[in-house]
């Protein structure tokens, strides 16, 4: 008789404490219900952001990740969707550098014109042009013996733009020097820099001369 009486006492007593979980459970809010999390996750009243999505603090919505926020750049370049770029007049070597594009046009070079009839080499010299990231300076180009208001020798320059799409180009548009317009292009392989270009100039008799010619400048 007393086993039953502690039998039933036993079973009221988990009856009662069930009532009481259940009871409780149903009292107890769902901290997710009034959460809208846009490409995320509610987990205890908070949005948890998918992969590639952050939390924005003022608004509190998943928002697409900045791929570049994890990405640094060296001199000379940019992130862009997580990748560096070269700025304007800068190129990516082998090793992640950028360097100037310029560079591999800067030299002293012996150059002849078959095609014009020069022969014997003359020295052309190239240089970067200041605060021109994308222009070099190619000295005495096609030796014309250009000379000042006094008949002395002077030193002239024609100005050559390199390509943006490829760095190996070169391009020169109009460029009037010592007298003379320059126009054309080039190209550099390893050493061998070739540019084919017009001058046109006064032959001293007031009529108008043009030489088109092809300058193979080899460092």
């Amino acid at each position: 008789m007393i086993m039953k009486k502690n039998l039933l006492r036993f079973f009221t007593m988990a009856l009662f404490a069930t009532m009481l979980t259940v009871n409780f459970t149903s009292c107890t809010e769902d901290a997710c219900a009034n959460v809208e999390c846009n490409n995320g996750t509610c987990f205890d009243g908070d949005c948890v952001c998918d992969v590639g999505f952050v939390l924005d603090p003022v608004t509190g919505d998943c928002v697409s990740a900045d791929p570049c926020d994890l990405v640094t750049c060296g001199d000379n370049s940019f992130c862009l969707d997580g990748i560096c770029e070269c700025d304007a007049g800068y190129e990516m070597d082998t090793d992640g550098n950028c360097t100037s594009s310029t560079g591999k046009f800067l030299g002293t070079f012996q150059a002849t014109e078959p095609d014009c009839g020069v022969t014997t080499p003359y020295e052309v010299l190239v240089e970067p042009e200041v605060d021109e990231p994308t222009v070099i300076s190619l000295r005495n180009l096609g030796n014309y013996g250009c000379n000042d208001v006094n008949g002395d020798p002077i030193n002239y320059h024609v100005l050559a733009t390199v390509d943006s799409d490829n760095p190996t180009l070169i391009s020169i548009n109009n460029y009037e020097t010592c007298s003379t317009v320059f126009s054309g292009t080039g190209a550099i392989d390893g050493n061998t820099l070739t540019i084919s270009y017009s001058a046109t100039y006064d032959d001293g008799t007031g009529n108008s001369t043009t030489d088109n010619c092809t300058a193979i400048l080899e460092r």
